[in-house]
């Protein structure tokens, strides 16, 4: 009988938690159901950023349970918690999912396949929303990128540009040493950030030639709670995310014309947004009405920080010139 693949490749599921031990309860529980490939050899661990709940007591009880390692990261940021799992980790794969997700039966299987099929370097699948209540009344699928929901589709492809999530996303350790970890400039930190450490790993492998793949046969039910439905915090997270998204910009866009380092496209952009903002508040149309909204406060606020950076940048160099006169 001809051996399958799976059976000479090691693989890491990897999570990084921090003050979530209800989910992250949820989480492990999904992966007691996961069908594990014949012959797969892989564990589970989860990286707690410092957490102060029963994080540690909840990996404990699933320690009979699943292949579990539990590991403490105490330097604040997923984009840190993330490179500690890649450092104690030597399986051939790693494949992350967040402590706020139900991962599907299928979800090891699903990974594999894609990776076996395209001979892919980076494999990214599905997000369905797990809603804590009623979707808000704004919402629309226009906001799925907002909420790290993602479909691309029913059929799996080579993707040239597109991007994935880190709820659910899977990389070579061949891949990663040609790349390198996730940038601990960007990401979350215990609250603050918006994220962007997982989209940059992308925006990387893409540029380097990788073979990205999106398969919708692995796939996670992401959590979605009711104060993240608010409008309140959906531009508190935009507007605090504009440091991560400006480093995002500068990595994804370096070759294109930029002022105060932001690409000159995106201020040519703000007139069709603020357009299309007007045209959609005159409609009454609730979802486009306040995505537009967003779009404008997220440039307001990259605009802010490209402008506080330059100023800085500019600072230090004329102390950096007194000192050498």
């Amino acid at each position: 009988m001809t051996e399958s693949p799976q059976q000479h490749c090691t693989l890491t599921v990897a999570i990084a938690t921090w003050n979530r031990a209800a989910l992250l309860n949820e989480t492990l529980m999904s992966l007691e159901q996961v069908v594990v490939p014949h012959g797969l050899r892989w564990e589970l661990i989860v990286v707690d950023n410092n957490s102060s709940d029963e994080t540690a007591e909840v990996v404990q009880r699933y320690s009979s349970k699943l292949p579990i390692r539990y590991l403490l990261e105490t330097a604040p940021g997923q984009s840190h918690a993330r490179n500690c799992a890649i450092d104690h980790s030597d399986s051939d794969i790693l494949l992350w999912t967040d402590d706020d997700v139900r991962v599907d039966k299928n979800w090891l299987s699903g990974t594999l396949d894609a990776f076996e099929r395209f001979d892919a370097d980076l494999v990214y699948g599905r997000s369905q929303p797990w809603w804590e209540s009623e979707p808000p009344c704004w919402y629309a699928p226009i906001f799925d990128g907002r909420f790290a929901l993602l479909d691309h589709g029913p059929n799996a492809k080579v993707c040239s540009k597109s991007t994935g999530y880190g709820l659910n996303h899977a990389i070579r350790r061949s891949a990663l040493e040609q790349i390198g970890g996730y940038r601990t400039d960007m990401g979350l930190r215990h609250g603050k950030g918006a994220g962007g450490e997982d989209i940059d790993l992308f925006v990387r492998a893409h540029q380097a030639g990788l073979r990205v793949v999106y398969t919708p046969h692995a796939v996670v039910n992401h959590f979605i709670p009711q104060d993240r439905c608010k409008k309140k915090f959906t531009r508190s997270r935009v507007w605090l995310g504009s440091e991560d998204y400006f480093h995002l910009l500068r990595s994804s866009n370096a070759d294109l014309p930029a002022i105060l380092g932001i690409p000159r496209y995106l201020y040519r952009q703000q007139f069709t947004h603020l357009a299309k903002y007007l045209a959609a508040a005159l409609r009454r149309d609730a979802p486009n009405t306040f995505f537009y909204e967003l779009k404008l406060l997220q440039f307001t606020g990259l605009l802010r920080y490209a402008m506080r950076n330059r100023l800085r940048t500019n600072q230090a160099a004329t102390e950096t010139s007194v000192t050498s006169d």
